[in-house]
């Protein structure tokens, strides 16, 4: 699998990836769909009419969400070992901390290889509605399936995540299990094309091609970035092989990177954030979890969240030093950027140099901001209602998501 993405992906490029993202999200969806289509009509359910009158038996713990600091005072350990504590690192930290705070560099190098830029928007808007809105409710209507059937799962069946995976065992046949483990492998082999061609170019552009061999042939840089491909390749099917808990690799790998977040939120409003304040950033994040997870290990304490969160400050405070320390990037660099994007916040040097562009009105873009919001949230959850029996409240909360949609796109034409 790992061998088949790799070849396409060194072959075709991002046309190749892109394509066969595309194919291999309908592969993927049909399967899932299917799954969720076979468990409802099961005779464990009962159809939709059996699954409305049998969802008032789960138990109501899994669905109680309590808004105080169980497990003890707020400075206390419990707390800091509470489900509240989570929560609050979630809405208040991750979200801004994380390496992709404005999208991810797959979802500009996307944006970037459009056609224009009304097709980048287009693109970009369609997934959001295509992630959350659509594919989105296949999954929860299997969960919801799993804590009917399997009221009280337990360790021998697997834990919460592998509960997907033990309904497909019980309920599909050997055809529907073989085109639900394509449906997985589609799923892989599309993240893996994609962060393999992203890696690639981030080695090839911004290291290689700048630092190191600056005025080669394409065909040089061809060769090299198909090796950097193979490289990538090599390293990813090492780490998946070694990788026990895949929940624990996405924490530390968000902790790894935890400090750069702020840096790249920052560096689209101030001029002063430069190709050093990323670099040091990252480098201080990789460099304190690591010290911590040493630390943890060595003391035999479990690696938890609130030991992850203490890489933002230390990074936070390496990177504004080494970024007041170094150099800024050049002005005409700025002035290229600035003419551009026209961003918001601190720029003054550079919109000094460049008096006669004006920066987009703030409220235009907040009001269309909030109309995308209100599109994504009431057609998700608009959606999930009628599935789950209110045809009413669904139907409005979809025509709003369709009206604020369509104010979206009138405004922005």
């Amino acid at each position: 699998c790992i061998s088949i993405a790799f070849f396409y992906t060194m072959m075709s490029g991002l046309w190749g990836v892109a394509l066969t993202d595309f194919l291999q999200y309908f592969i993927a969806l049909t399967g899932t769909v299917i799954l969720a289509y076979v468990v409802i009509k099961s005779p464990e359910i009962g159809g939709f009419s059996g699954f409305l009158d049998k969802l008032n038996t789960i138990d109501a713990k899994h669905f109680a969400f309590i808004m105080t600091p169980s497990g003890g005072e707020p400075v206390s350990e419990g707390f800091f070992s509470s489900s509240f504590f989570t929560f609050l690192v979630y809405v208040t930290v991750i979200w801004w901390s994380s390496h992709n705070m404005d999208g991810g560099g797959y979802f500009i190098q996307r944006m970037c290889s459009a056609k224009n830029e009304r097709h980048s928007v287009g693109g970009t808007a369609w997934f959001a509605v295509n992630h959350y809105i659509i594919r989105l409710w296949p999954w929860i209507l299997v969960a919801l399936a799993s804590l009917i059937i399997y009221p009280r799962a337990d360790a021998a069946r697997g834990d919460n995540e592998a509960m997907y995976v033990v309904v497909i065992k019980d309920f599909l046949g050997p055809g529907l299990k073989g085109l639900l483990f394509v449906t997985f492998l589609a799923a892989f082999m599309s993240t893996l094309a994609t962060h393999l061609n992203w890696g690639a170019s981030y080695v090839m552009n911004d290291i290689y091609r700048r630092f190191i061999k600056k005025d080669a042939s394409e065909r040089h840089y061809i060769r090299v970035s198909r090796i950097c491909t193979l490289v990538l390749t090599v390293l990813a099917g090492y780490f998946a092989y070694h990788i026990d808990n895949i929940g624990k690799a996405w924490i530390f790998l968000w902790a790894m990177s935890a400090g750069i977040g702020l840096v790249i939120l920052l560096r689209w409003f101030w001029w002063r954030i430069n190709a050093w304040s990323e670099i040091s950033a990252l480098a201080s994040s990789l460099l304190a979890i690591l010290i911590i997870v040493i630390y943890t290990h060595t003391k035999g304490i479990p690696l938890e969240l609130k030991h992850q969160i203490l890489v933002i400050p230390v990074s936070l405070v390496i990177w504004i030093a080494v970024t007041f320390i170094t150099r800024p990037e050049p002005l005409d660099t700025l002035s290229d950027f600035y003419k551009r994007v026209r961003p918001w916040g601190w720029w003054k040097p550079v919109s000094e140099l460049n008096p006669g562009i004006e920066r987009p009105a703030f409220s235009p873009v907040m009001i269309n901001w909030v109309l995308g919001v209100i599109c994504i949230l009431s057609g998700m959850i608009g959606v999930g209602k009628v599935l789950l029996g209110s045809f009413l409240t669904g139907s409005l909360m979809i025509a709003a998501s369709l009206a604020s949609g369509l104010l979206v796109y009138l405004r922005l034409r």
